[in-house]
């Protein structure tokens, strides 16, 4: 249940800020592999930036400016700490 929730809020963040020209997405590690669980944006076929790893998952972005990831970064720091306590 938490697990969903948490997909479900980052997916939430994910396609509000993927407005700003760029591709997000969350993918959650197996082992060595990254399975693609859910993301927005336009594709523009660069390489994959890791933003951030929250445990098991991580979020990955293409033309994600600096500001964004700032923001980003912010936003989901809130969320995980409004939960912890």
């Amino acid at each position: 249940m938490v697990k969903e929730i948490f997909i479900s809020k980052v997916l939430e963040l994910l396609k509000e800020y993927s407005k700003n020209g760029c591709k997000l997405w969350l993918a959650e590690c197996y082992e060595r592999r990254w399975a693609y669980i859910g993301g927005y944006g336009s594709e523009y076929f660069l390489p994959p930036e890791k933003i951030i790893t929250i445990g098991k998952f991580a979020i990955f972005g293409e033309r994600v400016e600096e500001n964004v990831k700032i923001n980003l970064l912010k936003d989901i720091e809130n969320f995980l700490e409004e939960n912890n306590g």
